[in-house]
């Protein structure tokens, strides 16, 4: 059966949850048809990075963005309950951490 729609490039087709440990929250990267990845910042820029061959996204997603405890879904499972159930417990992993290491400086 013939596909409806064409291919774009730029379709995104997976995404990654990590937690930024910097900031104590979890982020997400989204890998496109392409190959690039592309993290969304809370100033509401885009950035992206094309990785080097025969890297994993998620090695390249540790490297270039420090995210720990990736996970990735499809595109089309991103809304699913599984999906936010292991967002949420990232959540929790991320706050959890934030505020051992707060404590830890004080």
């Amino acid at each position: 059966m013939a596909r409806m729609t064409k291919r774009q490039a730029g379709e995104y087709v997976r995404a990654y949850y990590g937690i930024n440990a910097a900031r104590g929250m979890v982020d997400t990267v989204y890998e496109r048809r392409d190959g690039q990845l592309v993290i969304s910042r809370l100033d509401g820029t885009d950035r992206t990075h094309m990785p080097l061959r025969r890297r994993s996204a998620e090695h390249e997603i540790l490297v270039v963005w420090h995210l720990t405890d990736i996970f990735s879904v499809s595109m089309d499972s991103t809304t699913d309950e599984s999906t936010r159930k292991r967002v949420q417990e990232l959540q929790v992993k991320a706050a959890a951490a934030k505020a051992e290491r707060e404590k830890a400086k004080e």
